[in-house]
């Protein structure tokens, strides 16, 4: 090296350092989607390069917070790097602009009648982005249409669009059919679904057996109460039963043999009743002709102890012939 040429350099080396690093590269990051079914994206952001004219070494700072691991989750980020040299001289022109965005079902989960969303993954703020998978439950008293699913997903449909898919829903249960007892029926509000109100109407001359004769189908899909039955209330009806029945004895006799006809009753139920006579002679006694009058009581009875009475007097006379002067 000539001797002019060793001078400059001493020269230059005594003069104050003021020139700042030179950026070589400056690393760049599009904007990035996050997966499906994720809520952050793992970066690989590089380092910026320098060189300088007078240091060996230049420090690197690094300005704006990466997540550990370098994972980001949705939103914009802003990240620069300063660059220092020996003699303190700084570039900061390297600045990493990019945004981490996620495709998004709008609106959030659907609403379920009659249900309630359970659980829905991944856990986001807003629970819709692309890949969440929402399951649901039925409110008491319903339960999941076996011919839709418990759960609905945010799917992509296209470039940067997603639609929630999938379809629940939650429908009454149903109570055990309800069988109509002999003479009435139930009439019900909504058939055998939860809270239908069935109704025990029985047919002229019965009634319900209990006085709860309502009942409720109920969320643990049973009725509220036991069915009843419908109990017969009207008495048999005596369908001969006479008028006072008046005998003659024959002439010259003081005594004659009554008789009437077997009594008849007839019973709402279809059943035949029980006739017992309760008092008088019974049917074909001798009475006296000798002016006294019986009292004959019958009594009909039903199965459930419904009766009736026929009550009616014998009157035994003697034949008496008027003579014309």
């Amino acid at each position: 090296m000539s001797l002019s040429k060793l001078s400059l350099a001493l020269l230059r080396l005594l003069e104050p350092d003021t020139t700042p690093p030179q950026l070589t590269h400056c690393p760049s990051i599009g904007d990035v989607t996050l997966p499906s079914g994720q809520t952050r994206v793992c970066i690989s952001i590089g380092q910026p390069t320098y060189k300088d004219d007078r240091s060996k070494t230049v420090r690197v700072i690094q300005n704006g917070n990466i997540p550990p691991g370098g994972c980001f989750p949705e939103g914009d980020y802003v990240i620069s790097y300063i660059a220092l040299d020996d003699a303190g001289n700084r570039n900061d022109q390297c600045q990493v602009r990019f945004s981490v965005k996620g495709i998004h079902c709008s609106p959030g989960p659907p609403i379920v009648e009659h249900g309630y969303k359970e659980t829905c993954t991944p856990r986001t703020p807003s629970e819709d982005i692309l890949g969440t998978n929402c399951t649901y439950r039925c409110l008491r008293g319903f339960g999941v249409d076996n011919s839709t699913s418990r759960s609905i997903v945010c799917t992509q449909t296209g470039d940067q669009q997603a639609e929630w898919m999938g379809n629940v829903t939650c429908k009454k249960i149903s109570c055990p059919d309800v069988e109509s007892p002999p003479h009435g029926g139930y009439s019900c509000t909504d058939g055998t679904r939860y809270q239908s109100v069935c109704k025990l109407d029985c047919d002229v001359g019965f009634a319900p057996s209990t006085q709860r004769h309502s009942m409720v189908c109920q969320a643990d899909r049973q009725w509220s109460t036991e069915a009843a039955l419908c109990t017969d209330v009207d008495p048999p009806k005596f369908v001969n039963c006479p008028d006072d029945v008046i005998a003659y004895a024959e002439r010259n006799d003081d005594h004659v043999t009554v008789t009437w006809p077997p009594l008849q009753a007839r019973d709402n139920s279809g059943e035949e009743p029980i006739i017992v006579q309760v008092d008088g002679p019974p049917n074909g006694s001798v009475l006296s002709t000798d002016g006294r009058m019986y009292r004959v009581l019958y009594t009909a009875m039903d199965n459930q102890d419904n009766q009736n009475n026929c009550s009616f007097n014998v009157i035994p006379q003697v034949i008496t012939l008027t003579q014309h002067i």
